[in-house]
């Protein structure tokens, strides 16, 4: 009969066996937690369409025009998870504006535009829409464009666009953690409103408030314009 040795005796690593079980209760406690409760806010942006823009060099790689659903196919390549939503942000008739690469044909960059209020769904809010005011609700540029101007050439595109119809200001929302497009806005001559939309989301329920303020909350974000001192005649 076939013998089984047991071991006479074992150690166990108590700090190695303490740091397992704590990182395993973080993992479950970040996978879980968004689906309990989720808190974020989203700062609104605007930008007087008066306030001259830098003019960008005209760039050989890509052609800016308006889209229209017959370039959804375009769109494919890049944007593969957003056909089903773009596809509906056409059919409703939301204004639109990309970047179409020359050598291949498809679509690398893409702004959306909202003229009357804007019901967003995602975040159950509607964005109020003034007379003479767009809202500038989603954007996106393809990652292997995203070290190039294109974004501030498409965006330079739809304001003077939006100019010409006679708007005056554009509008926007983001999300007030998502520093590299606030970087991009700021340095683009964007104000903050002294408004945000406070979310806290609890098993599906949702409060939701517009919190007023006057001081300046995202300086962090903004380029800090150097000063030169002049010697005195």
């Amino acid at each position: 009969m076939a013998q089984w040795k047991i071991a006479s005796s074992f150690k166990v690593d108590f700090n190695l066996l303490s740091i397992t079980v704590k990182t395993l209760f973080k993992l479950i406690k970040n996978l879980i937690k968004p689906v309990l409760y989720r808190r974020y806010s989203l700062v609104l942006l605007e930008r007087d369409l008066a306030v001259p823009e830098r003019s960008l060099r005209k760039s050989s790689r890509w052609t800016i025009r308006q889209l229209t659903d017959a370039d959804l196919n375009s769109c494919e390549v890049h944007f593969p998870h957003q056909m089903k939503a773009f596809a509906q942000l056409f059919l409703k008739g939301f204004v639109s504006f990309g970047s179409i690469e020359h050598d291949s044909g498809n679509v690398i960059s893409i702004v959306w535009y909202a003229q009357n209020a804007y019901q967003d769904e995602f975040n159950r809010y509607t964005f109020d829409v003034q007379d003479g005011e767009v809202f500038q609700f989603a954007g996106e540029v393809a990652t292997t464009f995203r070290n190039t101007q294109v974004s501030a050439a498409t965006l330079i595109y739809c304001w003077r666009h939006w100019q010409e119809q006679g708007k005056t200001k554009i509008t926007c929302a983001v999300d007030s953690k998502n520093s590299a497009s606030l970087k991009l806005l700021f340095h683009m001559n964007w104000q903050e409103s002294g408004k945000l939309v406070r979310y806290h989301r609890w098993l599906g329920k949702q409060i939701t408030w517009l919190e007023s303020y006057a001081d300046s909350r995202f300086d962090q974000f903004k380029r800090k314009r150097k000063t030169r001192l002049q010697n005195p005649a």
